[in-house]
């Protein structure tokens, strides 16, 4: 499969360079060949070259595009169709013998001036820089290139497979004008299309196959979109000193010049260009395509070139060093002009040259490393550490130990590399770290042995693990449209899995991560301070990842482990939420919330198990685990019953009125319950079409007796028949804390509004707080955004401990910079990465850099323009993408990985315009391209593209996921109509959580902002085969131009490039948009008489919890700023006296308040502002009245106000 699959790659990508850059675009000789007629290097194509290829053309000087970027056509005569009507008037014989146009005289630019004619919107230049060893007078160097001529009536043919002898033809009506030579049929003389037509209408010929050809003739032959390509090739020994050589491959436009520079100790750096010194409007004949330079050692065995220096080993900052060290072999030896530059580094031999459509590929990850220095695999199959296992506790450790002794060796193996020096302190202590995380995983296997709910707690994990794996695999594979009954639910018995079997079978990593992080969750009474320390709960563990490698089970198993334990040793105070997840994006935290709930089904079921044991007598195992979403009324009720919005009961009730429309008029309105399937078996919580015209919709959501909401399975032998342990309507969770609270971080800002947020920490109750908080995406707590997160967590952080309880904090991430800069000012900790890095970024033993000749990687390609807009580029690539997958001849299985279309924007504006394309343009482009190579009889089918953007439902995004991996291509469904969707247009939203395997085709249209955000983009395709990332560079952007020409160096390392994070939780901005927001969230959770939002009133400010607010909050700043930046002195009176100005404000509004008025916190004033008697102290952000109340956010995604403006057109 993976063989098949990488072919096909390699076909598309061929079929996609013949197309924009050439040659092999041409008349072809059978549908779909790349045989171009007459071969490949002299094509014959009907449009002006200019116009067929998007890139590697270099114009005549002073040419200017002159439209607008979202132009998809220059004029009318923009890509015209191959049958085109032909002008009246024809061009001589002696007109059309293929002599290139007369030029202009040459002026002699200077070389600064030739360099810049490679950023012109219509380019007249490439070339390439890169360093020598030595001090050099001259080069030789290799340069090929095309140039196009008019077609005469000698050069035109053309395939025919029809009937006739050349007999016939040449006694037909036709035989004035052509001949027919073995099965290609040629001209005598020029011809149109209406000639043609004519003599085709007067004379019928009994053979239909006859008539396409005689169209491709006129059309070879047109005076104006006939070319023929002439390719040149030479080697050239150039002068470094500026001199130009002129007429290269004696084209009289074509010029080649070179020039040195030196550095210093005899090193140079060489400069080569090729440009067009042509002059005027381009012709067709006018232009260079396809150009090509080469500098080899073969040639120029004099020197040698050498690399760029490393910045980063100068840098004074640890971080920079430590990636100067990691990408030590990592290195770039030239830097390409309007081109890309490229380069092969072997023994003794080297060359450079320029790439038009530069690839590269990135390698996948090896997470099995360990497993090849010779750990047993059977001893991470998560039966085996499971309580189903008939193995011993103790060879349980044992194994593990495996484990820790083979990354210990590799450990040792480190110290005996040799580095420069500059680079051996950073290494040293890179392998310190790795030795840190060696004992903290003995120290986790000490735990096991010592502690007995530690041990029990790690079986029962890995049970409800293995699990919760068997159940998603099941899910993955249930239809959207199945009826429970027609697929009743099987009983699995897990004990009778394989240890051997490899979908249950943990990557070494995960172990690694969980016994790394055993200690920090167990041992001693958390209210010890001293011992605290000890075991590590200070820390804050980075799960730094690549995409797809596992992160995800990898915190799941570690949340697994808090709730049993937690269950285990603090039977009396263990109800309440354990687990804190946050999430980012609504899209993530969707996709994520059915894992996770999937694996609460199972922690549950091993809970119910126990109980029973016990005779129901063990109160450890009494109380239900669950798990609760808490993302915002927007996705989620608020309420059980509500009018405006609606609440869980009217959404309900709306659901399953018929009234209303069909089932999924009613679902896409009134569905915001989330939970579309059975997290355990998979069946749908919505009836579907049919079930309803019989008269027995069966819905699985539902309201009890007593008016409250809860979710059930709607098949019968489901467990969860009679109720889910999930809830998602914020009432309830309030109601009933749950276990695992999985929530976006904006939501948080709700703590300062709502007195029952104060339940998930355990306030007013005898509940721990919670023992561990996971946050997903760890990079993406940036900007705003993350400095309010930073300072709400002082909130956070503080209830937490006033339970007595200092949560573990486990975050993660694939692409983050200055981790530990970030982690100080969100949390006030220090930060440990795991894996550690070692001293190479290809390996740290638990990810290992694959091969990619055994494992192929995914495959990313350049493409910038020459002097075509962005739409065009788009309506191009796309289309040509599009028709060539539908046309590959492979098997439905092979055409499925590429059949869907992946189009990644920047903007809802690019994505919007490129919607409109699909609907029009690239339809339009396909058919052509159809006429050209084949028929339209091929022209593959696409319906409007379909989004994954903010715009779209929570609800209509989980179908739409669903149908992304379970909708296929293939003959069979496209005859059912049921179609795959073809093109997916996407804008950040799939950067994370996405995980489809059949994803393997994208397009990312201008490079993104964040090199982050590009990685996580593009790694949503090829995650099981080989993919293919096309990224079509604006060239009208410096920035773009400048990834595209250094796009080698920038791929084979670009983890190196990820930016770092910014989060400013104690600028001013950041304390007076929400430290009273924080103030009040603290104290109305210290104290009960000011927690309802009626108890505003009851505020006097002599409480001596608002010392210890204070004193907390200062000490925080001063401990975070004294580890950023210990040379900077802090004066904290400022922030101090904000404090009290707020404490001393509240007091004193509420001590005027008049006894027959009410003063509210203000959640009762959302929507409205308070009435005659009423005041409140908080007021929702953005809201103006003219009252004195702090304006005070209701989630952290609106930091910035926006302002309405009116436009006032003055006209005379």
């Amino acid at each position: 499969m993976h063989e098949k699959c990488l072919n096909a790659r390699k076909t598309i990508l061929g079929k996609l360079r013949e197309e924009i850059v050439g040659p092999g675009s041409g008349e072809t000789t059978r549908s779909g060949s790349s045989c171009s007629l007459p071969d490949k290097e002299t094509e014959i194509i009907t449009d002006m070259p200019e116009r067929r290829y998007y890139i590697g053309v270099l114009y005549p000087t002073g040419e200017k595009m002159g439209v607008d970027n979202d132009a998809t056509v220059f004029d009318e005569g923009e890509e015209k169709d191959d049958l085109t009507e032909e002008n009246n008037s024809l061009l001589n014989e002696a007109d059309r013998s293929g002599h290139l146009a007369a030029m202009p005289d040459l002026s002699d630019d200077t070389m600064d001036e030739v360099m810049a004619l490679s950023t012109q919107d219509k380019p007249s230049s490439i070339g390439m820089t890169f360093i020598v060893d030595r001090d050099i007078d001259s080069i030789f160097v290799d340069v090929s290139f095309a140039t196009y001529r008019h077609t005469t009536f000698e050069d035109c043919l053309a395939p025919y497979s029809g009937v006739l002898s050349p007999d016939d033809i040449e006694h037909s009506v036709f035989g004035s004008f052509i001949r027919l030579e073995g099965n290609m049929l040629r001209l005598k003389r020029t011809v149109n299309k209406r000639e043609i037509s004519s003599l085709w209408e007067l004379d019928k010929i009994d053979d239909p196959a006859l008539l396409e050809p005689l169209y491709k003739l006129a059309a070879q032959c047109h005076s104006s979109y006939g070319f023929r390509r002439t390719p040149h090739l030479d080697s050239i020994l150039l002068s470094l000193d500026g001199t130009p050589v002129k007429s290269v491959c004696n084209v009289e436009f074509a010029h080649l010049r070179a020039i040195k520079n030196d550095l210093g100790n005899g090193q140079q750096t060489v400069t080569v260009m090729l440009y067009n010194g042509g002059r005027g409007s381009y012709t067709g004949t006018n232009t260079i395509l396809q150009p090509k330079l080469e500098v080899s050692h073969s040639k120029n065995p004099s020197f040698h070139i050498i690399p760029y220096d490393d910045e980063m080993r100068f840098s004074a900052d640890e971080e920079v060093l430590s990636l100067a060290l990691l990408y030590r072999n990592k290195m770039r030896y030239a830097s390409g002009h309007g081109i890309s530059a490229f380069w092969d580094i072997g023994q003794g031999t080297w060359k450079v040259y320029t790439d038009l459509m530069p690839t590269a590929q990135v390698p996948q990850t090896d997470f099995n490393y360990a497993f090849a220095r010779g750990m047993d695999q059977k001893y991470l199959s998560l039966k085996f550490l499971s309580d189903l296992s008939t193995v011993s506790a103790e060879d349980k450790c044992a194994a593990l130990e495996c484990l820790i002794s083979a990354y210990e060796a590799w450990v040792e193996e480190l110290k005996r590399e040799h580095l420069s020096d500059d680079l051996n302190r950073i290494a040293a202590k890179h392998i310190k770290l790795c030795e840190e995380a060696v004992s903290r995983m003995r120290t986790g296997i000490m735990c096991l042995r010592k502690d007995r709910d530690a041990m029990r707690a790690f079986e029962l994990a890995n049970r409800a693990m293995l699990m919760q794996m068997r159940h998603r695999s099941i899910i993955q594979n249930v239809p959207d449209d199945e009826e429970p009954p027609d697929n009743p639910y099987t009983t699995i018995d897990y004990a009778q899995i394989d240890n051997d079997n490899k979908e249950f079978i943990w990557r070494p990593f995960q172990t690694a991560f969980f016994l790394l992080n055993i200690h920090s969750l167990t041992g001693t009474e958390p209210s010890d301070p001293v011992l605290q320390d000890k075991r590590d709960r200070d820390i804050v563990d980075i799960i730094w990842f690549p995409t797809g490698g596992g992160k995800t089970e990898a915190y799941l198993a570690l949340a697994a482990f808090a709730i049993f334990y937690r269950r285990s040793k603090y039977p009396e105070s263990s109800d309440g939420t354990t687990v804190l997840m946050r999430y980012t994006l609504r899209l993530l935290t969707s996709q994520q919330f059915a894992r996770a709930s999937t694996l609460i089904c199972a922690c549950d079921l091993i809970r119910k198990e126990l109980w029973r044991e016990s005779n129901c007598r063990d109160n450890r195992w009494k109380s239900p685990i669950s798990i609760g979403l808490w993302i915002g009324g927007d996705h989620t009720p608020n309420k059980n019953t509500s009018i405006e919005p609606l609440g869980a009961k009217e959404n309900c009730r709306s659901l399953q009125d018929k009234d209303k429309g069909t089932i999924d008029h009613r679902n896409n309105r009134f569905n915001k319950f989330q939970v579309l399937t059975c997290p355990w078996c998979g069946a749908s919580m919505i009836p579907s079409q049919k079930s309803s015209d019989l008269g027995r919709e069966n819905w699985g959501y539902r309201m009890d007796d007593k008016g409250h909401f809860y979710l059930r399975c709607v098949r019968p032998q489901c467990p969860f028949t009679s109720k889910l342990p999930v809830q998602v309507v914020d009432e309830e969770l309030y109601r009933d804390p749950p276990t695992l609270l999985f929530a976006t971080v904006d939501k948080f800002a709700m703590l300062t509004w709502n007195e029952y947020v104060g339940k998930f920490f355990g306030i007013n109750s005898s509940n721990r707080a919670p023992e561990l908080i996971i946050q997903d995406e760890l990079h993406l707590i940036s900007g705003p955004l993350g400095s309010i997160v930073g300072l709400y967590e002082t909130a956070i952080d503080f209830l937490c401990s006033a339970k007595g309880v200092y949560p573990k904090i486990v975050a993660s991430t694939a692409t983050i910079r200055r981790a530990s800069d970030q982690c100080r000012q969100l949390y006030n900790r220090s930060v440990r990465q795991f894996p550690p890095p070692g001293i190479d970024s290809t390996n740290s033993f638990f990810a290992k850099e694959a091969d990619v000749t055994k494992k192929p990687g995914r495959m990313y390609i350049g493409i910038s323009p020459s002097g075509k807009t962005k739409a065009m580029l788009e309506t191009k690539v796309i289309s040509t993408l599009l028709q060539y997958v539908s046309m590959l001849d492979v098997d439905d299985n092979i055409k499925d990985q590429y059949w869907t279309l992946t189009a990644y924007f920047n903007s809802l504006r690019d994505l919007g315009k490129c919607s409109g394309l699909v609907d029009d343009d690239i339809k339009d482009f396909m058919k052509r391209l159809c006429r050209r190579v084949a028929t339209d009889r091929i022209i593959r089918p696409i319906a409007m593209a379909e989004e994954l953007t903010s715009r779209v439902p929570t609800t209509t995004l989980v179908k739409r996921l669903k149908k992304l991996e379970n909708t296929t291509y293939s003959k069979e469904n496209q005859a059912a109509r049921i179609y795959a969707i073809n093109v997916l247009l996407a804008t950040n939203m799939i950067s994370v959580g996405v995980d489809v395997e059949r994803l393997n085709l994208m397009t990312v249209v201008g490079q993104p902002k964040l090199t982050s955000e590009y990685i996580q983009a593009t790694s949503r395709v090829g995650r099981k085969y080989p993919g293919l990332v096309c990224v079509l560079y604006d060239a009208t952007k410096s920035r773009d131009r400048s990834y595209y020409e250094q796009f080698h160096a920038y791929h084979e390392s670009f983890y190196r490039y990820v930016e770092p994070t910014s989060v400013t939780p104690f600028s001013k901005p950041a304390l007076d948009r929400a430290l009273h927001a924080v103030l009040v969230g603290i104290a109305r959770n210290c104290h009960p008489e000011l927690r309802r939002d009626e108890d505003a009133r009851n505020f006097t400010g002599d409480y001596p919890f608002l010392e210890t607010i204070k004193k907390r909050l200062l000490e925080r700043i001063e401990t975070v700023y004294s580890h950023l930046r210990p040379e900077v002195h802090l004066d904290m009176t400022s922030v101090s006296n904000q404090i009290d100005d707020f404490y001393e404000e509240w007091a004193r509004r509420a001590n005027e308040i008049q006894p027959e008025d009410k003063f509210y916190y203000g959640l009762r004033f959302m929507l409205k502002p308070p009435g005659q008697n009423e005041h409140r102290l908080l007021r929702p952000f953005g809201m103006w009245t003219g009252e004195h109340s702090y304006e005070t956010l209701t989630s952290m995604r609106n930091v910035d106000q926006s302002l309405s403006a009116r436009m006032l057109i003055w006209e005379e």
